[in-house]
């Protein structure tokens, strides 16, 4: 956030430019500094980490009207609302996280890595209209409309790393 002023341009800009997503891109923000960037009104953020992929991924993502949080700020909302008595797993609450098959997971994981309808399909050695009911058996599951909310919810549920799949 070097050069806007820390969370307190970011709170210009929105007064400036309310209609306008606000992306921040920052080398040395920590969690804490992220969510007080998304309290103040920014639509995501871009760590200094992601590849070029994912950079364009968070730009559609946003530009589309979603809000991207990278997945350590959700751990770390995760963690605070853990130690509140919140529930802290919005599938684990709602008993969603058991309801997907093995290979619908393997579908998800592949999804929050990024990868195309026929990414997916190469990767899991099946037709890509497979992976199309698979993605409407999963959206259905979750009660979720599009990819972007399916990620979020498997992100903030904490279920995927790079060890499933």
């Amino acid at each position: 956030m070097a050069g806007m002023g820390g969370v307190e341009g970011i709170q210009r800009f929105r007064d400036r430019f309310p209609d306008v997503p606000l992306i921040v891109c920052c080398c040395h923000c920590g969690p804490e500094e992220m969510i007080r960037a998304f309290r103040h009104g920014a639509a995501g953020f871009i760590p200094q980490s992601l590849n070029g992929r994912g950079v364009k991924a968070v730009l559609e993502l946003v530009l589309a009207g979603q809000t991207y949080v990278p997945a350590d700020v959700l751990s770390l909302i995760d963690r605070l609302q853990g130690q509140h008595g919140q529930p802290s797993s919005p599938l684990a609450d709602q008993g969603k996280a058991h309801a997907l098959t093995r290979r619908e997971q393997q579908t998800l994981g592949l999804l929050v890595d990024g990868h195309s309808n026929k990414g997916i399909a190469r990767a899991l050695d099946i037709q890509e209209v497979t992976v199309k009911l698979h993605l409407r058996s999963i959206f259905r599951k979750l009660s979720v409309t599009n990819r972007a909310q399916a990620v979020r919810i498997a992100i903030e549920s904490g279920w995927f790393g790079k060890q499933n799949g």
